[in-house]
């Protein structure tokens, strides 16, 4: 995908230059097709709406909701609930997640309540690829945040910060 700009109209977005009756605009993560008939030069050569299947398969809805996840030992997040989860553990936990989106990603944040307690990441429902388990330690004011991305089937942790001081 090539980055345009176009003056006149102020449209910006992507051009697949292996197809160029593919025109996506991007707003906030959220994928789009654009009547391309409406552009100086006419991008699509038949007009009408670009087709973007090849490009956009599933969509995450964005939700500035953070969800908070009741401490228990076994933990199953629904992904499509929201892109940032919560969770201060009380025991030892083990997450699994459902709704595996192609290209969603999620967010977990773990806050230490001043004990340390592992969680881990079995796979339950859905196959969770992670670096290992989490010790949250024992200093309450420790938080950590855990990234994943999915790829239809399963969930990849992306990264992980080290204990970050509230």
């Amino acid at each position: 995908m090539v980055g345009v700009f176009d003056p006149v109209s102020f449209l910006s977005g992507y051009i697949d230059p292996n197809n160029s009756s593919v025109f996506a605009v991007y707003n906030a993560d959220k994928p789009a097709s654009l009547d391309t008939s409406l552009l100086a030069g006419g991008v699509n050569p038949n007009g009408g709406a670009a087709d973007v299947s090849e490009i956009v398969s599933v969509c995450q809805v964005r939700s500035s909701t953070v969800v908070p996840l009741l401490a228990a030992a076994t933990i199953d997040i629904n992904c499509r609930l929201g892109q940032i989860f919560t969770l201060s553990p009380t025991s030892a936990t083990a997450i699994s997640a459902t709704n595996v989106d192609a290209g969603a990603s999620i967010y977990l944040i773990v806050t230490s309540n001043g004990t340390s307690y592992n969680v881990t990441f079995n796979g339950g429902t859905t196959t969770i690829y992670d670096a290992g388990a989490l010790a949250t330690g024992t200093d309450a004011t420790k938080r950590f945040i855990i990234h994943f991305i999915a790829d239809g089937s399963r969930w990849y942790e992306v990264s992980r910060t080290g204990a970050l001081s509230a």
